[in-house]
């Protein structure tokens, strides 16, 4: 099993503290050129991230290799010398002659190709502070900012299109964008639709509502192609407040909406505990009696009716319980998931916010199979 260096997980509440980690971080990031005798040295340290690891099987063709590698052995070394016979190989050799090793405080952080263009992470925090007020026409405030390896998320929200929801002044939602970089090729440049909800302090990205914005790290003028992106976000940032109200006005119904949901596959499963292979009825796995099939179906059923209680935390509890109000949307239901993301480690808690997006979609495109 190979010993790997720790991944870099750092959230960020103020821009200045953005700005000076970034410029750090710029004078010990460099690329390395035909990386394959820097590798059998990496290797040989253990200066790798597990993002720079699975960079590296990917790159050489071996995406599987990363599980293998990680396997626990009698003889610690064994990963090791069979990593580096791989890398020595004359094939390894051919792919690597076009690749650079992305290296960050001398550790491998990820490979790129020769057409990549690097966009350091201090230059696009730069040029966003920069052009904020060319950009911004929304009344955007910086609302934080997250780097895991090299990726890194902005998010801004907009006072000018908070909405009190459905008329609660206590229940204020927060529209804004979350732009997203990396120097190590496995994110595009990209703008996307998110939203802040002020009374559980939950984010959940909005994907698909208009589209999603990439661009990708090829040719020139990054920035002013991300700009272009940037501007299409917001463009469309008042129909956010139609998408969370629709949601809203579903009401979730005990055991019928959970039922239907089960059946139409909803992209539900967005936390952790909740992939785990046959734990949820699925109508077309086969079941040894037709006991076994509705009492697995049932259980789904009294799972996914339970999630905000299971899951969530304490506002998800007060709404599911009746104490904030005495209906049950569809909104609070998926809003119980990012609350719950709040638990998680940086990383697992962005990707819960972006499934809980994709589950939203999800709903507001079937309703019609929620509601009859």
């Amino acid at each position: 099993m190979l010993t790997l260096a720790p991944t870099e997980q750092i959230q960020f509440k103020d821009i200045n503290a953005l700005v000076s980690y970034t410029e750090d971080m710029a004078r010990k990031t460099y690329y390395w050129a035909k990386p394959q005798q820097t590798l059998i040295k990496i290797i040989s340290d253990n200066s790798m991230t597990e993002k720079g690891l699975q960079a590296l099987c990917n790159t050489i063709g071996c995406p599987s290799l990363f599980k293998a590698l990680m396997v626990e052995t009698n003889y610690p070394e064994a990963s090791k010398e069979y990593l580096r016979s791989i890398i020595f190989s004359k094939q390894a050799e051919k792919i690597l002659d076009s690749k650079f090793a992305v290296m960050q405080d001398d550790k491998l952080i990820g490979m790129v190709g020769s057409r990549y263009k690097p966009y350091p992470n201090n230059k696009f925090v730069n040029d966003i502070t920069d052009n904020l007020s060319q950009i911004n026409s929304e009344g955007f405030k910086f609302h934080g900012a997250t780097i895991i390896n090299s990726k890194l998320s902005m998010k801004f929200a907009s006072e000018k299109h908070t909405f009190d929801l459905k008329g609660d002044v206590n229940d204020k939602i927060m529209p804004g964008i979350a732009l997203k970089t990396s120097q190590t090729g496995d994110t595009a440049l990209s703008s996307e639709q998110w939203v802040f909800r002020t009374l559980c302090t939950n984010g959940m990205k909005i994907k698909d509502l208009v589209s999603q914005n990439m661009v990708y790290h090829v040719g020139d003028n990054l920035f002013d192609k991300l700009k272009n992106q940037i501007s299409s976000s917001n463009s469309s940032l008042h129909s956010i407040q139609e998408r969370i109200e629709d949601l809203f006005d579903i009401d979730y119904i005990q055991s019928s909406t959970s039922a239907k949901l089960l059946a139409n596959n909803a992209p539900f499963k967005i936390l952790p505990e909740l992939r785990k292979r046959g734990q949820f009825w699925n109508s077309k796995k086969k079941y040894k009696t037709s006991k076994d099939y509705e009492d697995h179906r049932q259980n789904s059923i009294n799972y996914l009716d339970n999630i905000p209680i299971k899951h969530g935390g304490k506002v998800s509890a007060q709404m599911w319980l009746g104490t904030y109000r005495k209906r049950k949307s569809m909104f609070d239901w998926v809003e119980s998931f990012t609350e719950a993301a709040q638990t998680y480690p940086l990383e697992v808690k962005n990707k819960i916010e972006e499934d809980a997006g994709i589950l939203s979609n999800w709903i507001a495109d079937n309703k019609y199979k929620i509601l009859n």
